[in-house]
């Protein structure tokens, strides 16, 4: 059944969630579903290796790193203002769409001008080339900074409840079957034509996947107009706006929660650059190989946990699957000191654990923020008043603070301890020193975020801890195994199914021997006639006509409908 929007629901304005009937509701959440299969082409290309090259080649330090880690933190800290206005306005959708496509056609201008003003051969117009790029970039992450509460608040709404973790999980993983390929594809493009020795064609090439993908990220935004909006029912104000930034600081779970976020994202954020960096400037690995390792297999890994995360979260509430994120991400940036060690599967195995772990992470953090945002209800009582974008928007403050803390202490980090190398008596292919102090500090601020703010967070779903791994454990064997057995078993079950359907056939034709229901199955595969099927098969080998003559003949309730 096509899931498309009826005209009379694009054309008229939705004015309560009651306007919008299952069909409608279906329709519209398939629409932001597939936006995301677009818009993950373009997050993918912009980031990893090709953002990383496109900068270094501009000439970008350690302090530039920090800011472009720092940057997008500093942009949420808008969030608040934001909250204000969106609230007021009521016009999410049209605050979503108009700051989000700003936002994509600023990475033409990236994709153009840093590129031309690096190349034009004046040594004035290459150094302020770095300058327009993080100015560009300034702009990219206000705009996202004023969208996305907007959205958060919009799909609050519009997607129930109940469903919330599963549906955002599978959105997520419809993104990365489109994000896989992208980031191969960009990698083998670095490789072939952008590493040729000189930083200019690493900054064209880096360019021109800037510019190729943006079209993707355009298709995402618009993908959303056909959504209807769905105007926020507010609870009546004391009349203070600014008591939509207050109330979330009254509640103490949110808090506690908000400082749990706070010091994982102190402790992850810097990581995406310096890692990249890591692989590029020390360890000297391709940019197919960095793509593949801090991108595609992570997003593979994603692809399986993703939707055990949200079934989790539906299932146990969010601090056990916190709980199992935080302390297996303990290891994981420890094991990054390791790649010195010449063990370069280990970055594989440290970047999908990384990616599994954290998704658990996002998960929780967006669906604790969901459940806020939405539209205060009239039967909610007391709790109706805890209600509207401040939660995100507070949230998203919170954690932007740690977050500019935690990009310019690790530029700190990297720039006071450049020159420092040790090996602790171990035979290493490259001496520890900057990148590897950094990748411990790291480390140990997970820990503390799981020691020191986890056990003050209360869920109302309790469970414990051997069943939240027994339940991930068991849920990613079964995804696992039915990838590796499910073309194995369709081959098995379409022969028994054939089999069956000679069997069927052979009912009014005379006996149902052995002999017959052979002679059936392997006149059916040559296109013969046989004792079991008579004149229903021919020698035309048109298979169409065949499963039409014999569900005539048997009829629709044994024809099996998988060979249609």
């Amino acid at each position: 059944m096509s899931h498309a929007l009826p005209a009379s629901t694009l054309a008229a304005p939705i004015l309560s969630l009651d306007d919008l009937n299952p069909r409608q509701r279906r329709g519209a959440m398939t629409f932001v579903t597939w936006s995301w299969v677009f818009g993950a082409v373009w997050a993918t290309t912009i980031g990893g290796a090709p953002f990383t090259l496109f900068a270094h080649g501009l000439g970008a330090t350690e302090w530039h790193f920090g800011l472009l880690v720092a940057m997008p933190f500093i942009a949420t800290l808008l969030s608040l203002p934001a909250s204000l206005w969106i609230d007021a306005s009521g016009a999410r959708k049209k605050i979503f769409i108009t700051t989000m496509l700003l936002q994509r056609l600023t990475w033409l201008g990236i994709a153009i001008v840093p590129t031309l003003m690096y190349r034009s051969g004046s040594p004035v117009a290459a150094k302020m080339a770095l300058v327009v790029f993080l100015s560009l970039m300034a702009v990219h992450y206000v705009c996202g900074a004023v969208g996305t509460p907007a959205w958060v608040s919009w799909m609050a709404d519009l997607v129930p409840d109940r469903v919330r973790g599963r549906y955002f999980a599978r959105r997520r993983q419809w993104g990365i079957v489109t994000s896989m390929p992208a980031a191969w594809i960009a990698g083998v493009v670095l490789d072939t034509f952008g590493r040729s020795g000189n930083a200019g064609a690493a900054v064209t090439w880096a360019a021109i996947l800037f510019g190729v993908t943006t079209i993707a990220g355009i298709l995402d935004i618009v993908m959303f107009m056909p959504v209807p909006h769905v105007p926020p029912q507010r609870a009546k104000s004391p009349g203070n706006p600014l008591l939509t930034l207050w109330r979330p600081l009254t509640d103490k779970k949110f808090v506690w929660f908000c400082l749990y976020v706070a010091t994982l994202t102190m402790a992850v954020a810097p990581m995406g650059q310096f890692s990249n960096l890591f692989l590029v400037e020390k360890l000297n690995i391709s940019a197919t190989q960095v793509q593949l390792m801090m991108l595609v297999a992570p997003l593979l890994g994603q692809f399986l946990i993703v939707p055990i995360w949200g079934r989790m979260a539906d299932r146990f509430g969010r601090k056990p699957m916190m709980a199992i994120s935080t302390f297996g991400l303990v290891p994981v940036g420890l094991g990054w000191c390791a790649m010195n060690m010449g063990l370069p599967w280990l970055g594989y195995v440290l970047a999908v654990s990384g990616a599994m772990l954290w998704a658990a992470v996002e998960i929780a953090n967006f669906n604790l923020v969901l459940e806020m945002s939405g539209s205060a209800d009239e039967d909610d009582g007391a709790q109706s008043s805890n209600r509207g974008s401040g939660y995100m928007s507070i949230n998203a403050v919170i954690s932007a603070i740690a977050g500019i803390v935690g990009g310019f202490a690790a530029a700190w980090l990297m720039r006071s301890c450049r020159d420092v190398q040790f090996s602790l008596g171990m035979d290493l292919a490259r001496p520890f020193g900057a990148y590897e102090i950094l990748f411990a500090a790291s480390a140990v601020l997970r820990l503390a975020a799981g020691l020191v703010f986890l056990p003050g967070i209360t869920e109302t779903k309790p469970c414990t801890p051997r069943e939240a791994i027994g339940f991930v454990a068991s849920n990613l064997y079964n995804n696992v195994v039915g990838i590796v057995r499910g073309p194995i078993r369709r081959q098995l079950v379409a022969i028994r199914r054939v089999d069956m359907l000679s069997i069927s056939s052979g009912r009014g034709h005379g006996s149902i021997g052995s002999s017959p229901q052979r002679l059936g199955y392997a006149a059916f595969r040559r296109g013969t006639s046989s004792p079991a099927t008579g004149s229903l098969i021919d020698r035309s080998g048109n298979w169409r006509r065949i499963i039409g003559r014999l569900r005539r003949r048997i009829g629709p309730r044994t024809m099996p409908t998988t060979l249609l």
